[in-house]
């Protein structure tokens, strides 16, 4: 992987992140996430474009080229393989080990996670149900397409039944949504029954009813086909 910074990195890790959450990625987005100025986040984003790491569309969209995606593949797959070491040998709890992995990823050599995928069972996803990206880069098989779909995207008013499948990076990054929802008993795995309105969702399960900003839902991805992985 290419050295630079760790803003750079995490610049690409959250226009990936956003890719991921089917949410276009734009500026005030970014901003939105990071907790940065709109003019920081313009002027990083112009220093990026000038690297060649994204491309800005004529209606202002930020698009990954190819060298800034690959990059952005394997932080996430660094993250989501150290996510998996922290909770499956070292014993700490899921929602414990985010921010530790969001340091690691920075840090992680090809070669540990070459020798991590074989000791953790060759994961296809992180902790999370999200799919470890990029693991033919590091020479094993890629994980299985993930089919499910964020809440928000479910017919509008209509009750659709599933299986909670995914909490993106995005839930995980809100430590208060994501202790309030697991306080719930609402975390993947679990059946559960959502309702898209326009501004919010509700997600009922056989122990209790919440609704969320469709900013925070968007992070929750179901699958209504209940697939076994």
């Amino acid at each position: 992987m290419i050295e630079m910074s760790s803003a750079t990195e995490r610049y690409l890790r959250t226009i990936f992140d956003l890719d991921e959450d089917h949410v276009t990625p734009r500026r005030a987005r970014i901003s939105a996430r990071l907790g940065h100025s709109k003019s920081a986040v313009s002027q990083k984003i112009e220093r990026m474009r000038l690297g060649g790491l994204v491309q800005m569309t004529d209606d202002q969209r930020i698009v990954l080229t190819d060298a800034g995606h690959r990059t952005a593949v394997a932080l996430t797959r660094k993250h989501r393989l150290a996510e998996r070491m922290l909770v499956d040998i070292i014993g700490m709890r899921r929602a414990d080990v985010h921010q530790i992995a969001t340091r690691w990823e920075h840090v992680m050599d090809d070669d540990v996670e070459r020798h991590l995928v074989p000791l953790l069972g060759y994961p296809a996803t992180d902790p999370w149900g999200n799919p470890i990206p990029g693991l033919e880069q590091i020479g094993f098989n890629t994980a299985p397409k993930n089919f499910s779909t964020p809440v928000p995207e479910l017919p509008l008013g209509i009750p659709t039944s599933g299986v909670i499948r995914r909490f993106t990076e995005h839930m995980q990054n809100d430590r208060d949504a994501l202790a309030g929802l697991l306080a719930e008993g609402i975390e993947p795995g679990m059946e559960v029954t959502v309702t898209p309105k326009r501004r919010s969702v509700l997600l009922a399960t056989s122990r209790s009813t919440a609704e969320l900003p469709t900013s925070i839902a968007c992070a929750i991805h179901v699958d209504t086909a209940r697939r076994h992985y």
